[in-house]
Protein backbone atom coordinates (compact mmCIF):
# COMPACT_ATOMS: atom_id res chain seq x y z
CA UNK A 1 0.00 0.00 0.00
CA UNK A 2 1.46 3.59 -0.95
CA UNK A 3 -0.34 6.54 0.35
CA UNK A 4 0.74 10.14 0.25
CA UNK A 5 1.09 12.13 3.42
CA UNK A 6 -0.06 15.87 3.74
CA UNK A 7 0.26 18.12 6.40
CA UNK A 8 -0.68 21.63 6.93
CA UNK A 9 0.09 23.51 10.10
CA UNK A 10 -2.05 26.61 10.92
CA UNK A 11 -2.20 28.92 8.07
CA UNK A 12 -1.94 26.77 5.16
CA UNK A 13 -4.52 25.79 2.90
CA UNK A 14 -5.54 23.21 0.73
CA UNK A 15 -8.04 23.58 -2.11
CA UNK A 16 -10.25 20.22 -3.38
CA UNK A 17 -8.66 20.60 -6.94
CA UNK A 18 -4.97 20.27 -4.89
CA UNK A 19 -3.68 23.10 -4.73
CA UNK A 20 -1.71 23.82 -1.81
CA UNK A 21 -1.21 27.23 -0.70
CA UNK A 22 1.33 27.47 2.11
CA UNK A 23 1.38 30.82 4.05
CA UNK A 24 2.59 33.44 2.56
CA UNK A 25 5.18 33.95 6.08
CA UNK A 26 6.83 30.66 5.67
CA UNK A 27 9.93 29.95 3.96
CA UNK A 28 11.04 26.62 1.98
CA UNK A 29 12.53 24.52 4.57
CA UNK A 30 15.34 22.94 2.03
CA UNK A 31 18.31 23.54 2.85
CA UNK A 32 17.31 24.57 6.16
CA UNK A 33 16.50 21.70 8.62
CA UNK A 34 16.84 21.86 11.90
CA UNK A 35 18.11 18.04 12.99
CA UNK A 36 21.42 16.04 11.98
CA UNK A 37 19.14 12.99 11.33
CA UNK A 38 15.27 11.58 11.47
CA UNK A 39 14.71 9.26 14.59
CA UNK A 40 13.20 6.02 13.18
CA UNK A 41 10.12 4.90 15.43
CA UNK A 42 9.93 1.36 17.07
CA UNK A 43 6.60 1.78 17.47
CA UNK A 44 5.22 3.79 14.39
CA UNK A 45 1.50 2.75 15.04
CA UNK A 46 1.19 3.10 18.71
CA UNK A 47 -2.14 3.48 20.03
CA UNK A 48 0.05 4.72 23.67
CA UNK A 49 2.53 7.47 22.56
CA UNK A 50 -0.40 10.02 21.05
CA UNK A 51 1.41 11.32 17.52
CA UNK A 52 4.22 9.06 16.93
CA UNK A 53 3.02 8.90 13.18
CA UNK A 54 3.45 12.62 13.18
CA UNK A 55 5.96 13.76 14.90
CA UNK A 56 8.38 10.71 13.46
CA UNK A 57 7.28 12.24 9.95
CA UNK A 58 8.00 15.83 11.03
CA UNK A 59 11.68 14.74 12.01
CA UNK A 60 12.02 13.41 9.00
CA UNK A 61 11.36 16.31 7.28
CA UNK A 62 13.27 18.76 9.58
CA UNK A 63 16.70 16.66 9.16
CA UNK A 64 19.68 17.25 6.99
CA UNK A 65 20.82 14.06 6.09
CA UNK A 66 18.24 10.94 6.29
CA UNK A 67 15.95 10.79 3.05
CA UNK A 68 14.11 7.08 3.70
CA UNK A 69 13.45 6.13 7.34
CA UNK A 70 12.20 2.36 8.17
CA UNK A 71 10.10 2.61 10.89
CA UNK A 72 8.34 -1.19 12.70
CA UNK A 73 5.02 -1.41 14.94
CA UNK A 74 5.76 -3.10 18.41
CA UNK A 75 3.36 -5.53 18.00
CA UNK A 76 4.85 -8.68 16.41
CA UNK A 77 1.86 -10.73 15.07
CA UNK A 78 1.67 -9.22 13.08
CA UNK A 79 4.26 -7.02 12.92
CA UNK A 80 3.99 -4.03 10.27
CA UNK A 81 7.18 -1.54 8.81
CA UNK A 82 6.22 1.70 7.63
CA UNK A 83 8.63 3.33 5.38
CA UNK A 84 8.71 6.91 4.90
CA UNK A 85 10.61 8.91 1.96
CA UNK A 86 11.00 12.46 1.53
CA UNK A 87 12.97 12.62 -1.39
CA UNK A 88 9.77 14.00 -3.91
CA UNK A 89 8.67 15.74 -1.10
CA UNK A 90 8.40 19.59 0.28
CA UNK A 91 8.68 21.32 3.55
CA UNK A 92 7.77 25.43 4.50
CA UNK A 93 8.27 26.25 7.75
CA UNK A 94 8.93 28.90 9.97
CA UNK A 95 8.01 30.27 13.83
CA UNK A 96 4.72 31.79 14.23
CA UNK A 97 5.05 35.25 13.23
CA UNK A 98 2.92 36.07 16.92
CA UNK A 99 4.52 33.31 18.65
CA UNK A 100 8.29 33.13 17.96
CA UNK A 101 8.85 30.18 20.25
CA UNK A 102 6.09 27.90 18.17
CA UNK A 103 7.52 26.34 15.08
CA UNK A 104 5.44 25.63 12.39
CA UNK A 105 5.76 23.34 9.52
CA UNK A 106 3.71 21.98 6.19
CA UNK A 107 4.85 19.44 3.63
CA UNK A 108 3.51 17.36 1.01
CA UNK A 109 4.49 14.19 -1.00
CA UNK A 110 5.46 12.34 1.97
CA UNK A 111 5.37 8.97 0.74
CA UNK A 112 4.56 5.79 3.25
CA UNK A 113 4.93 2.28 2.64
CA UNK A 114 3.31 -0.48 4.89
CA UNK A 115 4.75 -4.36 4.87
CA UNK A 116 3.44 -6.75 7.18
CA UNK A 117 6.49 -8.91 7.95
Amino acid sequence: MTLSRLSLANYSKFYLKGVVTYAAWKTPLAGLEYYPNALPSTDILSSETKGQWRDTALLLMNNRNDRIIDNFSYETDPQFQVTFNRQSAVAFARFYPEEPARYALSYRNLRVDILGL
